[in-house]
């Protein structure tokens, strides 16, 4: 499935409680976390959320493709409250790995992300790029990493064949982790006694690298610096909801609006979003007119950095995207000061600059001209 620039899943609050959960089929709570796998559209030329609540989305998450950490992947992770933040965050470590099957003492651990054992037919090609000899012998030991076609989603994760040798020199890209041993991939027990210890070697945990981890020297291990982005992301999270609270009590739904068009931002669909860009505009200041293309505003993108929503021509959209801009203190009306306690008292900070995550499906930047 073909989702052209749209990341493949979402998540937000509930806007209403009329929608109902595509998998469980119950309602979703007004304003609560959903989550959603993007679609292509029956009715329009772009897609559509099959939204779900929280919990039943997990539970077919690896399913649709989403592995494990990917929460990159997910657009709107950034505009959620800290806590919530940390819960799918939470969530998406989960995704995958090793699960146990079986009690007592038949108990093992299992990767059911991977699948080794011997070829029914020589149909099946290795999937590694630079594989040599390509065709896969009957009878002959493989090792398959799942995965989800993008063409056949509905299909869940299908494994991509490798020879044991070539998926050794690609398991790190495959989803492979150091931890991870031979005995846990599926079908692991079905093999015989030389397959089992010729895999065993193959497959041989990597030593963990302990004196890089701990400086090198013998001296006591310091902890690794927490992420100086992460701090910043989370403290103008913060501030971001601080002012979406405060307008959300203090402003009507057209002193928003008003708000929004005195300082020319186009006005999007939902008092959600209608909040989001009220607070990028208090916070950091109006948003300047793209010097690419002459038409286009530019707008802060789900995705990691400013885009612009103009054209070059009638049938050319302007690509021009920065995580820089320059940006004047908003207008307030004195009409909306006298409605609202908060704006009568706010004074901007030019100081100030957005952060964006770093993002996995960025475009080239463009340098404005």
């Amino acid at each position: 499935m073909e989702l052209g620039d749209h990341l493949p899943f979402k998540t937000e609050y509930s806007k209403s409680n009329r929608a109902s959960c595509k998998i469980c089929k119950s309602k979703i709570d007004k304003d609560v976390v959903r989550m959603a796998r993007m679609m292509k559209s029956r009715h329009h030329d772009g897609v559509d959320p099959n939204w779900a609540h929280f919990d039943c989305f997990f539970g077919k998450a690896k399913q649709w493709g989403l592995k494990t950490g990917e929460i990159d992947k997910i657009e709107g992770f950034h505009s959620l409250r800290l806590d919530d933040q940390e819960r799918l965050k939470e969530a998406t470590e989960k995704i995958g790995g090793p699960v146990t099957k079986g009690k007592g003492k038949s108990a093992r651990t299992v990767l059911d992300d991977f699948e080794i054992g011997y070829a029914p037919s020589a149909r099946a090609k290795c999937r590694r790029e630079d594989c040599q000899t390509e065709k896969i012998e009957k009878d002959e030991l493989r090792i398959g990493a799942k995965m989800v076609d993008p063409e056949k989603p509905h299909l869940g994760p299908i494994p991509r064949w490798h020879h044991v040798g070539c998926f050794k020199k690609v398991r790190n890209n495959v989803g492979w982790e150091d931890s991870y041993t031979a005995d846990m991939i599926s079908g692991f027990a079905g093999l015989d006694k030389d397959a089992q210890d010729q895999v065993r070697k193959l497959l041989k945990p990597k030593k963990s690298k302990v004196k890089a981890e701990k400086g090198g020297g013998g001296g006591e291990w310091q902890p690794k610096e927490a992420d100086p982005d992460q701090a910043a992301l989370k403290k103008q999270n913060k501030l971001l909801w601080a002012i979406k609270d405060k307008i959300d009590a203090q402003l009507t739904a057209s002193g928003i609006k008003d708000l929004l068009s005195t300082n020319k931002v186009d006005i999007p669909d939902g008092k959600a979003r209608q909040l989001d860009y009220v607070a990028d505009l208090l916070l950091f200041g109006r948003l300047p007119k793209c010097k690419n293309c002459g038409n286009g505003n530019l707008r802060v993108s789900s995705k990691g950095y400013y885009a612009c929503n103009g054209s070059i021509s009638g049938f050319t959209k302007c690509d021009y995207v920065s995580t820089e801009a320059g940006r004047a203190a908003p207008k307030i009306p004195a009409f909306l000061k006298e409605a609202s306690d908060y704006l009568a008292k706010f004074k901007f900070d030019s100081d100030l600059k957005r952060v964006f995550p770093k993002a996995s499906f960025m475009p080239p930047l463009t340098e404005m001209k």
